[in-house]
């Protein structure tokens, strides 16, 4: 008799596992379905514009479902939370209007910028639209690239201008190495921020000449998703055929949900820092670990 009650158990218990999994997939299959209707708008916007020289790159988003893996709660609860995430590589997208390339004479090879952008976001099926209230990205890499030449005299010489957008995740174990083996120990560390060069500047490092390029300072920026990283490069690179994108409403419903979904939670949290300086939020100090 005990066998049998084990086994009715244990069937159950199965039951019941295969129905919240099957509800859970439902329901993620829903969040990123929004993320794909999302992206096609935006792509069509661009397209128009003839800004994206590759859009086949953001049909392959999602081509593969995105896998889930359990994670803790950001906001510090305990509903239950998952990781996942996605990437763009390479992405073309035409420039205009870029003003006062330096050195002089300096020529766009290509008039394109390639934009890689990988993200990693949080998702809690209790909350409606995947997390809300909280910072749903947990961390964004962007990098972004732009060649160009000059010719001289002496011939003609390439030329490259990149940056990138890092998260900077704390290594417990470097922190427990003596201080002269950490790297950056001594200087800012914003958990997300904007850095001019980089790895893509060291193969014309040894052309350049009067000029000067350090890895500082790292300026803190909000977390961005892929609408947002998008509309980072559209904003600073496309002058006037930003202002007309922002009138289609293919272009800025995708961004403006990625802004209510992601920053609004963000100034909210930057802003509680200075409306209640009572409590130290540990999560504003890691965005700005100069406040104080």
């Amino acid at each position: 008799m005990i066998l049998v009650l084990i086994r009715r158990n244990a069937i159950e218990y199965l039951r019941t596992a295969h129905r919240v999994m099957s509800e859970l997939e439902e329901k993620f299959e829903a969040h990123v379905r929004g993320y794909r209707a999302r992206a096609e708008n935006l792509k069509k916007a661009l397209s128009q514009k003839n800004i994206l020289r590759n859009s086949h790159k953001l049909d392959a988003l999602f081509k593969e479902h995105p896998p889930l893996s359990p994670s803790r709660c950001p906001s510090g609860s305990e509903e239950e939370t998952y990781e996942w995430s996605y990437e763009i590589k390479d992405l073309s997208m035409t420039l205009s209007g870029l003003r006062h390339p330096q050195p002089p004479g300096t020529k766009l090879s290509t008039g394109t910028g390639l934009l890689s952008c990988k993200v990693v976001e949080f998702y809690s099926p209790g909350r409606i639209g995947g997390v809300q209230g909280i910072l749903p990205v947990k961390s964004v890499e962007v990098d972004f690239v732009i060649e160009g030449s000059l010719k001289d005299e002496a011939g003609d010489h390439p030329l490259v201008a990149c940056w990138h957008i890092d998260t900077h995740v704390d290594d417990p174990a470097a922190n427990a190495r003596p201080s002269q083996e950490r790297e950056d120990n001594h200087s800012l560390h914003p958990l997300i921020h904007y850095q001019f060069g980089g790895r893509k500047l060291r193969p014309t490092g040894s052309n350049v000449r009067g000029v000067m390029v350090l890895d500082v300072p790292r300026v803190p920026v909000p977390p961005l998703d892929l609408n947002l990283t998008v509309d980072f490069i559209v904003t600073n690179y496309l002058g006037v055929v930003w202002k007309d994108l922002r009138r289609d409403t293919r272009y800025a419903a995708p961004v403006r949900t990625s802004m209510q979904r992601i920053w609004g939670p963000y100034y909210q949290m930057v802003s509680s820092h200075f409306s209640n300086p009572s409590v130290r939020c540990a999560t504003a100090l890691s965005f700005h670990p100069n406040l104080l």
